[in-house]
């Protein structure tokens, strides 16, 4: 199984991605089952995303650059769930900047979810660094 997951690099981060997509009702429940075959192989959600992590947020960096913007509210909600389980902070600052780019440019319909899972984040943020403990 784990052969099949390297093989599957390429369209599994976009079922990530469209777990979380508005529009695509058919597409999304097939992703979402997808995703927990692959997960359930692998021991459990947090397993996959932390495999494939990096994947996932390269492609969420291309998903804020596209012009549809249900693409950009799911690359939105998918990088506040995936951000958790990356290491490479290149890839999230890159991945930052995009959605900053998207939050500064002009207003379209479903910017506030993008601004909203972009407040998500930052509260997550907060609570991890008051859950330090100072010595």
């Amino acid at each position: 199984m784990l052969r099949d997951i390297e093989m599957c690099k390429d369209f599994l981060p976009l079922s990530f991605l469209h777990k979380f997509h508005s529009q695509e009702g058919k597409l999304k429940k097939v992703s979402e089952k997808l995703w927990e075959h692959y997960a359930e192989a692998v021991g459990g959600d947090t397993e996959l995303s932390e495999m494939l992590a990096a994947h996932i947020l390269n492609r969420v960096t291309e998903a804020f650059e596209s012009s549809q913007y249900a693409d950009r509210v799911s690359a939105s909600i998918s990088f506040g769930k995936i951000i958790k389980f990356s290491k490479d902070e290149l890839a999230i600052e890159s991945a930052s900047n995009k959605m900053l780019e998207v939050i500064c440019g002009k207003y379209f319909g479903g910017k506030e979810q993008i601004l909203k899972a972009m407040t998500d984040m930052m509260e997550d943020d907060l609570l991890e660094i008051n859950k330090v403990e100072y010595v």
